[in-house]
């Protein structure tokens, strides 16, 4: 049984900014992915239908399938954007609003539970709602099964107090969950 380690956060409008938008890139990695394999293999089959072009055959295959692939990519790059656009807007205004309020955190974790709480809201999630967790760039990263909240991060940071919370955390979320590769 371990002992309940409480965690106060002060809020910090730039830090929460930049937690948005690891978070926003962390999200969308599988589209960048998705992004570099369609556009390679567009060339690819483009290249290869320039190559083996022959003037008697109207409609070359690997040209066409080419085409399709790179207008694919084109459009999965413009939603990333327009989706990253929105997002670093929507965390902008939020961030003004959670200045005007104050927006201290506390997280609370227990053997049960982790807890959360500021200005606005209240939550507790029992242990067996979380997935896994992960790290991704200095971030510790937990995975919610089906709630309204997806993903809880925590930063490494320099700090030596903030450093000793955040190798708490982990060790405590290492104690309840099982790790994932992000």
């Amino acid at each position: 049984m371990m002992k309940t380690l409480r965690i106060e956060i002060p809020y910090n409008r730039q830090e929460f900014i930049k937690t948005q938008r690891i978070k926003s890139d962390f999200l969308l990695k599988n589209i960048n992915l998705k992004i570099r394999i369609m556009l390679t293999a567009a060339v690819i089959l483009m290249t290869a239908g320039w190559i083996i072009h022959t003037d008697g055959i109207p409609i070359n295959v690997f040209l066409f399938v080419g085409v399709l692939l790179l207008l694919y990519g084109i459009l999965l790059l413009q939603s990333k954007w327009f989706s990253q656009r929105r997002h670093a807007r929507h965390a902008r205004l939020l961030a003004e609003r959670y200045d005007n309020i104050g927006m201290d955190c506390v997280y609370e974790f227990t053997d049960e539970s982790l807890r959360y709480w500021d200005a606005e809201k209240h939550f507790d999630l029992k242990w067996s709602l979380f997935k896994n967790y992960g790290i991704y760039d200095k971030y510790l990263l937990l995975f919610v099964e089906e709630s309204l909240v997806d993903l809880l991060m925590f930063r490494e940071t320099e700090s030596a107090k903030e450093e000793a919370d955040y190798h708490k955390i982990l060790a405590f979320v290492k104690s309840k969950l099982a790790y994932k590769k992000t």
